[in-house]
C-alpha cells in the first residue's frame, strides 16, 4: 500500500488528467489497478482489463520499461476510446511502471463520431499498434517487439520450467543477389523466405521476427534444442530446393541457420541473442548452408543419432563381405561349368552395396558435422 499511496500522491496535481491508474509489471504481466482511492485487482493479469485473452503485442509497459521512457497508445474494448500513458517509476529502489488511463471517448467530435462505429475503431486502433510492432515489409515482428516480447517469454521458461530454443537464419550471399538483381527482386526474397518460416512454425506458440537486413529469428517455445534443429534443418532444406521465379528470373539461395537452447536459469535476452549469434556466425564461417547448435543440449541427440548411423553401415559392411566371400567362391570353383552370369549378378549386387557403403557413410560424415 506505501507504493500506491506514493504514485497517488505524485499524480495528484494532474488529477484532472486521468480517470484510472495502474501499477503494472510488464515480465510476469501482472497489475494493480488504483480507482477511486481504492487498490483493486492486485492479482490480476494486466491484459484482462481490456478484455482480452493474452497479453497485448504493442505492450507500452513493456517498451517504458525497457527503454526508462515515457510512451503513448490508445486502445479500445468496444465500449470507449482510452488514452494510456507508461511511465517508469523508482520507488524504493525498485522501477514500477506506472500506467494512467483516460477515457477520451468524449473528447470532441471526431472521437464521439467515431465509436458509432465500433469495428472501424478497433480495425483502425489494431492497425495502428500493429504498425509499431511489425516489419513494414515482410509483416513479421520487428527489433522493437523482438526485445519486448523475448524477455516475457525468457520469464515463462524460468516459471514453467519448460524448455526454450531460439533460431536465428542468415540469408547466404544476399548481397549479391541484390547487387545483381536490385533490391526490388531481393525484398522479394526477403518477402518469400519470411513466408517459408511461416509455414514451417506453430502458429500459436512459435513466433518469427525480422532481426534486421537478411537476418531472421524464430522463437520456439515448449521446445528443446534437438526438436528446434529439426526445424531449422526443415526450413533449410526446403529453401535449399525451393526456386524463386520473378518475371522470368530464377533464382537460387541457401540460408545459414544457428540453434541455442536455453537451459540456465540465469539467462537474459542479451545472453540468449549473443549465444546464438555465435552459433549462426559459426554456421557461415564452416562454409554456409548448415546448422550449428549449442553442443551440450545436442549430445544425446547427436549420441543417438550417430549410433543409428554407425550401425546401419556395419550392417552393410557386413553384407559386403559376405557377398565378397561368396563371388570368391565362385570364381575360384573347380567346377568347370561355371554360372558366368551368376557370377556377373553376385558382382553387379557387390558393386551396388558398396555404391550405398559409400554414399551412407558420407552421408554419416555430413550428418555429423551439421549437428555439431
Amino acid at each position: 500500500m506505501e507504493v500506491i499511496d506514493q504514485v497517488k500522491e505524485r499524480l495528484s496535481i494532474f488529477k484532472k488528467l486521468y480517470d484510472v491508474i495502474r501499477i503494472v509489471d510488464p515480465i510476469n504481466k501482472k497489475a494493480a489497478l488504483v480507482k477511486d482511492n481504492e487498490l483493486q485487482g492486485l492479482n490480476g493479469t494486466c491484459y484482462l482489463l481490456w478484455k482480452k485473452h493474452t497479453f497485448c503485442e504493442n505492450c507500452i509497459s513493456m517498451r517504458a520499461y525497457n527503454n526508462n521512457d515515457t510512451f503513448v497508445k490508445i486502445e479500445y474494448d468496444k465500449e470507449k476510446i482510452v488514452l494510456i500513458t507508461a511511465t517508469p517509476v523508482e520507488l524504493n529502489g525498485r522501477i514500477y511502471i506506472v500506467e494512467i488511463l483516460k477515457d477520451i471517448t468524449n473528447i470532441g467530435s471526431v472521437f464521439h463520431k467515431m465509436t458509432e462505429d465500433s469495428d472501424f475503431v478497433e480495425e483502425l486502433i489494431i492497425s495502428m499498434n500493429e504498425k509499431v510492432i511489425k516489419d513494414e515489409l515482410t509483416g513479421l515482428y520487428n527489433r522493437r517487439y523482438i526485445n519486448e516480447r523475448l524477455p516475457v517469454d525468457i520469464n515463462y521458461m524460468k516459471i514453467s520450467k519448460m524448455p526454450l530454443s531460439i533460431i536465428m537464419a542468415d540469408i547466404d550471399f544476399f548481397k549479391k543477389v541484390n547487387d545483381q538483381y536490385g533490391h526490388i527482386i531481393g525484398d522479394k526474397i526477403l518477402i518469400d523466405f519470411s513466408d517459408l518460416i511461416l509455414k514451417s512454425v506453430r502458429g500459436k506458440s512459435d513466433w518469427v521476427g525480422r532481426f534486421g537486413g537478411e537476418e531472421f529469428i524464430i522463437i520456439l517455445n515448449y521446445t528443446e534444442a534437438k526438436n528446434a534443429y529439426k526445424v531449422a534443418e526443415k526450413i533449410r532444406k526446403v529453401l535449399e530446393n525451393t526456386s524463386f521465379n520473378y518475371d522470368g528470373i530464377e533464382i537460387k539461395i541457401t540460408a545459414s541457420f544457428g540453434v541455442y537452447e536455453a537451459s540456465d536459469e540465469d539467462v537474459n535476452i542479451y545472453d540468449l541473442l549473443s549465444k546464438v549469434d555465435k552459433n549462426l556466425y559459426k554456421a557461415k564461417a564452416s562454409g554456409r548452408n548448415r546448422t550449428i547448435v549449442n553442443q551440450e543440449s545436442m549430445y544425446e541427440f547427436d549420441s543417438a543419432n550417430i549410433k543409428e548411423k554407425t550401425i546401419k553401415l556395419s550392417e552393410l559392411n557386413q553384407n559386403i563381405s559376405a557377398v565378397r566371400e561368396i563371388l570368391n567362391e565362385v570364381c575360384c570353383t573347380l567346377d568347370g561349368n561355371v554360372d558366368i552370369d551368376n557370377g556377373l549378378t553376385i558382382s553387379q549386387h557387390l558393386d551396388d552395396l558398396i555404391v550405398e557403403y559409400m554414399k551412407e557413410l558420407n552421408n554419416h560424415k555430413e550428418g555429423y558435422n551439421h549437428e555439431r
